[in-house]
């Protein structure tokens, strides 16, 4: 140590001491020393000296401590310094020796927490030294003090504890008291003694200047007398706390997790009571209701975690019964409803939710004059409950149906959809009212329902709804008729349509396209039916594509428009295999549909192309029932326009095709007439024989044998005459 730095050390040494005398009570510190922390602010060659100074410093302590004797009062001054260095040293950077290995994060750790130990051991060796030696000095209670916040850093908690009892029974007025005593009270109640913890809570609640731990010592008391089952005086401790808390932080009352806290605890010494009438008399003797809400619910969630439905209940109406204009009762007696409803007696539910529903309901009387936000606070557990209560009858229904069911259902889905309509899409109600109500064949309210879901803005939004319409107005078509039946088959038609266009791959498609053709054409809309059927064209299936174009053909018939008839009735003839009992009926109205075309034909004055016509019904429908007829008409038409050669030919193939038929007689006159007049006698004589054999008139009878005669003669077959 050179002379100069040791000059500096006596003179600074000399100061202590001065100062020491002249101010007995006095703490000490490092500036006391005149030397400040200026190392960061020094340069580099400064920083140096003034490190080398701090060692210098430190040893001349630790010299006079060595060398002084325990009588000399400054010693003890120079041991809490001594103390002071070495704690400034631990807070200063652990160095690390070099090594040519380096250390991991985890050993540089290690190495400093140990070098830490080392220093706060050090540490309070020299403040045991400093009691041990100067029990009596007036500055013991900091060094007390100072010894367990150490010795509690150390993990040595008893000897922590110790300094602290020394502290507050021989330091009573010490600044250290409050917070020494507080931690005493602390470590007995982590211990279990609760007694000794009560006791200590109570010093400082007693003790002046209290203000720091008031609200906690009450707080702590308050559970240290549960434990001791003294819960009245308890709840007393853990209100006085709640109460100064909510004094100076009324703003953030409810989101201060404490007050949680305090009101949990305090329910909790409530459930120890003897029986729920505790915590009404409770407040009768108080007379303060401030935190009864708080206080009930807690006790509530208390019971219900230990599944005492009844005694939550019981609790939850006792607070309804004495605070009946609370702003809280709606939520309160909700509780009552979902603990009915955890606890599995389903009648009890009920009857809680029925009576919360008629008396919380949005549109009841309750709610006249209160503050709608409290009515928007329950909405959302009222609007839960009307659904899951909808929902269970609902399915009671489908497992027996049963009209009481049903009605149960029906009546709070109802409920639901007076007051929560614009939700009830997202909570599917609309859709799962409709299926109970289909379900028990009301079509018309459940087509309404599923119409809300299915569609938007003339788009489908719901395939299952969509379906559903189309079911649904089909049944209610076939239920009614006329004029209701004109509106369902209106609505069927519209909701098919779009259900083919937004789905045109779904299988069902196809027949519900295939019935609206057919409710189009049964109302007459012929037109409408052919534009359906037409959407169907490349439709696979045989049957539905047969149907299809029997309805095309028979719109067309109705229409006039007889050739798109007839060529769509000849398709149907060849798509039918051969022995099928379709075909004659198509074949009926094949021939028909020409008949017409003939009709209009000889009707326009155009009997040649109506003989066609009607000669080509034989050809193509033979054996249609109008097919003879037809033959027969083109027949009488050739013979008003004395086409003998054509009477000759419509007549012999009538009596070839139709040999039964009651205008075979007819035929074979007009063929008489037919052969003569064409000048093929010999055919005439025969047909005229055939007359003898027919006619019923005598005269008749002799003129018809005559004239074949006369013929016979005139072809010189004297035989046959």
């Amino acid at each position: 140590m050179t002379t100069n730095t040791v000059k500096v050390i006596l003179l600074t040494l000399c100061a202590v001491i001065s100062a020491g005398c002249a101010m007995k009570e006095r703490e000490l510190t490092v500036a006391d020393l005149d030397r400040e922390n200026r190392i960061e602010a020094l340069p580099l060659d400064e920083k140096g000296a003034e490190a080398a100074l701090e060692i210098d410093i430190y040893q001349a302590y630790t010299a006079y401590v060595q060398q002084a004797e325990k009588g000399d009062r400054f010693r003890s001054i120079a041991l809490n310094r001594l103390a002071d260095l070495e704690l400034e040293a631990e807070l200063e950077e652990v160095k690390i020796d070099d090594s040519q290995e380096p250390l991991s994060d985890e050993q540089i750790a290690a190495k400093k927490e140990e070098q830490n130990r080392i220093k706060l051991e050090r540490t309070m060796e020299l403040l045991e030294t400093s009691l041990r030696d100067y029990p009596d000095i007036g500055n013991n209670d900091e060094v007390l003090y100072r010894l367990a916040m150490i010795s509690n850093q150390l993990g040595r908690h008893e000897k922590s504890a110790d300094a602290l009892d020394r502290l507050v029974t021989r330091h009573p007025g010490s600044r250290f008291y409050l917070e020494a005593q507080f931690r005493l009270a602390e470590d007995a109640f982590v211990i279990g003694d609760y007694e000794d913890a009560a006791i200590r809570y109570t010093r400082v609640i007693e003790a002046s200047d209290n203000m720091v731990f008031f609200e906690k010592a009450y707080f702590k008391r308050g559970w240290s007398r549960f434990k001791l089952q003294e819960y009245r005086a308890a709840v007393d401790d853990l209100m006085v706390a709640a109460a100064y808390r909510d004094a100076t932080n009324a703003e953030k009352r409810m989101k201060d997790e404490h007050f949680n806290a305090y009101f949990y605890a305090m329910a909790l010494n409530f459930s120890y009571m003897e029986d729920h009438q505790a915590l009404a008399d409770y407040f009768n003797q108080t007379r303060s209701a401030k935190f009864s809400y708080y206080i009930y619910t807690q006790l509530a969630d208390i019971y219900l975690a230990q599944k005492r439905y009844s005694d939550v209940v019981a609790v939850l109406k006792q607070f309804a019964a004495r605070h009946p204009t609370s702003r809280y009762l709606p939520q309160m007696e909700f509780r009552v409803v979902s603990t009915w409803e955890r606890s599995g007696f389903f009648d009890n539910f009920y009857q809680a939710a029925d009576h919360y529903y008629r008396r919380y309901n949005p549109a009841a009387p309750y709610w006249k004059g209160k503050d709608k936000r409290l009515l928007a606070a329950i909405s959302p557990h009222l609007r839960s409950n009307i659904h899951s209560l909808a929902s269970y009858f609902h399915n009671q229904y489908q497992s027996a149906p049963r009209k009481d069911s049903f009605k149960l259902a029906s009546m709070w889905y109802e409920r639901y959809l007076a007051h929560y309509a614009e939700t009830a899409l997202e909570d599917n109600v609309y859709y799962a009212y409709a299926d109970l109500l289909a379900e028990e064949e009301q079509y018309e309210k459940a087509i309404g329902h599923y119409e809300r879901v299915a569609y938007r803005n003339g788009i489908i939004v719901d395939q299952r709804a969509a379906y559903a319409t189309v079911v649904l107005s089909e049944r209610l078509y076939s239920k009614y008729s006329d004029p209701q039946q004109v509106v369902w088959r209106t609505r069927y038609i519209k909701h098919a349509l779009l259900f083919k266009r937004t789905y045109p791959n779904d299988l069902r498609s196809e027949r519900i396209v295939l019935r609206a053709a057919e409710m189009a054409f049964a109302g007459a809309r012929y037109h409408q039916a052919i534009n359906i059927a037409s959407l169907l064209e490349n439709v696979t299936a045989r049957d539905v594509r047969y149907e299809i174009n029997q309805i095309k053909a028979e719109s067309y018939f109705n229409l006039s428009k007889f050739a798109k008839a007839e060529a769509t009735f000849l398709y149907l003839i060849r798509a039918l295999p051969p022995g099928d009992a379709r075909k004659k009926k198509i074949e009926d109205r094949l021939a028909l549909t020409i008949y017409k075309q003939a009709e209009l034909e000889r009707a326009a004055g155009n009997d040649e192309a109506a003989r066609k016509k009607f000669e080509r019904i034989a050809s193509l429908a033979g054996e249609s029932e109008i097919a003879p007829k037809g033959l027969y008409d083109a027949l009488t038409l050739a013979m008003s326009g004395e086409s003998w050669l054509e009477v000759i030919n419509y007549g012999t193939r009538f009596r070839s095709q139709y040999p039964q038929h009651q205008h075979r007689d007819d035929v074979t006159r007009i063929l008489s007439v037919a052969y003569i007049n064409a000048g093929q006698h010999a055919n005439a004589a025969q047909i005229l024989e055939e007359l003898y054999d027919i006619e019923k008139d005598p005269e008749v009878k002799m003129a018809a044998l005559w004239q074949s005669a006369e013929l016979y003669e005139s072809l010189k077959d004297i035989p046959a005459a």
